[in-house]
C-alpha cells in the first residue's frame, strides 16, 4: 500500500491561530483580570482545537492494489475503484472535501454509483504528480486534464 499525505495550506494554520488568539483575548477581558471560569473555558477550547487539528491532519490518501483510499477526519477509510476513474483535473476549490488546500485534484468517475453523486471527488495530495502517475500505473486510461494550468 502506498500512502500520501494531504497538502495543508497556510490559511488553515492562520485560522486556528486567529480563533485561539481571539478566544484568549475575549476570555482574559474582565474587571479583575484572569478568572477561573475564563481559564477553564480557554483550556476546554484549546483541547477542542488540538483535537480538531489532530483529526484534520490525519486526512490521508492511499493506493491499495486497484483501489484509491481516502481517510477523512480520522474516520475509517473509504475505497474507490481506480479502474472507474475517468479523469483527473487540477482545480482551485473551496468546496467541502477531504482536503486542506485550495489546490486540489478533481477526480471524475465513469460510474456515478461510485460516489453516489455526479460531483467529483476532490482531494489534495502533497505530491500531485507522483499521485497521478501512481494512479495511471494502475489505470493508464485515466485522462489528465489541464495539468499545465496549475
Amino acid at each position: 500500500m502506498i500512502y500520501y499525505k494531504t497538502k495543508i495550506d497556510g490559511w488553515f494554520w492562520i485560522l486556528i491561530f486567529v480563533i485561539t488568539f481571539t478566544l484568549l483575548m475575549v476570555c482574559s477581558i474582565s474587571e479583575d483580570g484572569w478568572s477561573w471560569p475564563g481559564i477553564v473555558v480557554i483550556c476546554v477550547f484549546l483541547l477542542i482545537v488540538l483535537l480538531l487539528i489532530w483529526i484534520i491532519i490525519t486526512v490521508k490518501y492511499a493506493i491499495r492494489g486497484a483501489e484509491l483510499g481516502v481517510r477523512n477526519l480520522a474516520y475509517k477509510w473509504e475505497w474507490f475503484p481506480i479502474k472507474k476513474i475517468e479523469s483527473i483535473k487540477p482545480v482551485k476549490s473551496v468546496l467541502a472535501g477531504a482536503a486542506l488546500s485550495f489546490n486540489r485534484l478533481s477526480i471524475k468517475f465513469t460510474d456515478h454509483k461510485v460516489l453516489l453523486s455526479t460531483m467529483p471527488l476532490e482531494i489534495a495530495p502533497k505530491d500531485q504528480n507522483k499521485f497521478i502517475n501512481d494512479l495511471k500505473s494502475v489505470n493508464p486510461q485515466i485522462k489528465v486534464l489541464n495539468l499545465n494550468n496549475n
